[in-house]
This record gives C-alpha cells, sequence and structure tokens, in this order.
C-alpha cells in the first residue's frame, strides 16, 4: 500500500509541475501574442506613413493648380 501511496504522490507531484509549465507557456504565448500585434499596428502605421501617396498628392494638386492658374491668365 505504501508503494501506491508513493507512487500516487509522484504522479501528483508530476502533475502539478505540469500545470505550471502549462500556465507558463500560455503566459508566454499571450505575451508573444501581444508583441505580434504591437508589431503589426507599428508597421501598419510605417507603412503609411513612409508611402508617397500623401507627398505626390501634395505636388499633383500644386502642379494642376499651376496649369489651371497658367491657362487662366493665357484666357481670362
Amino acid at each position: 500500500m505504501s508503494i501506491q501511496a508513493t507512487e500516487l504522490k509522484k504522479l501528483k507531484e508530476k502533475l502539478a509541475s505540469l500545470e505550471t509549465d502549462s500556465q507558463l507557456a500560455q503566459i508566454q504565448q499571450k505575451e508573444e501574442t501581444q508583441k505580434t500585434l504591437r508589431m503589426d499596428e507599428w508597421i501598419k502605421f510605417l507603412e503609411k506613413n513612409l508611402t508617397l501617396q500623401k507627398p505626390l498628392g501634395q505636388t499633383k494638386e500644386t502642379l494642376w493648380a499651376n496649369i489651371i492658374d497658367y491657362f487662366n491668365d493665357i484666357w481670362p
């Protein structure tokens, strides 16, 4: 009977150890998920701010405004 009790105690300790390891793995997974989400947001921010859409749009507006002013000066 004491052999069974010893084995049962070892199994309970092993189960507790596995549960602790599982909890640590879940915490690490949550941290990695949050880190990934923050990095995704940063990448989107950088892509948005580093594209040439805004400067090109402003250049087009200025160019067309100059063209229109030029033609208005020629044909009032």
